[in-house]
C-alpha cells in the first residue's frame, strides 16, 4: 500500500560545501516526501569520522568527510539524509573507509 511505502532515493550531489546548498537538498528531500537520500560526491571536508547536522523538520545529514588531492581540492564524500522517523531507527552508524557509509 502506498501508505507504508517507505520512499528512498539517492543523488549525485557533485558538491555541497556552502550550507546554502545542503539547505535547498533539504527542502528538496522533504518536498518529495523521502525517508532516506543516499548522497554521493557532496566534497565536505571535516575531521570528524561521522558528522551528523540537525536541519528542519529533524531531518539530519550524516556524511563521511570527504578528502583534499594533491592540488588541495576536496573530492568524494559520502553520506545520507535522513528523516526523523529514519534516524530513530537507526541503531549503530559508522564510516567505513572514505566511500562507505553504513
Amino acid at each position: 500500500r502506498k501508505e507504508d511505502a517507505v520512499w528512498i532515493g539517492t543523488l549525485d550531489v557533485i558538491t555541497c560545501r556552502k550550507t546554502s546548498v545542503r539547505l535547498e537538498l533539504v527542502d528538496r528531500f522533504l518536498d518529495n516526501g523521502l525517508e532516506v537520500l543516499g548522497v554521493q560526491e557532496h566534497r565536505v571536508v571535516h575531521s570528524e569520522d561521522l558528522k551528523v547536522e540537525h536541519h528542519q523538520e529533524g531531518v539530519r545529514f550524516i556524511s563521511v568527510s570527504a578528502w583534499r588531492n594533491g592540488s588541495g581540492a576536496s573530492v568524494g564524500g559520502v553520506g545520507a539524509l535522513v528523516s526523523r522517523k529514519a534516524y530513530d531507527s537507526i541503531c549503530l552508524m559508522r564510516g567505513f573507509g572514505t566511500r562507505t557509509l553504513r
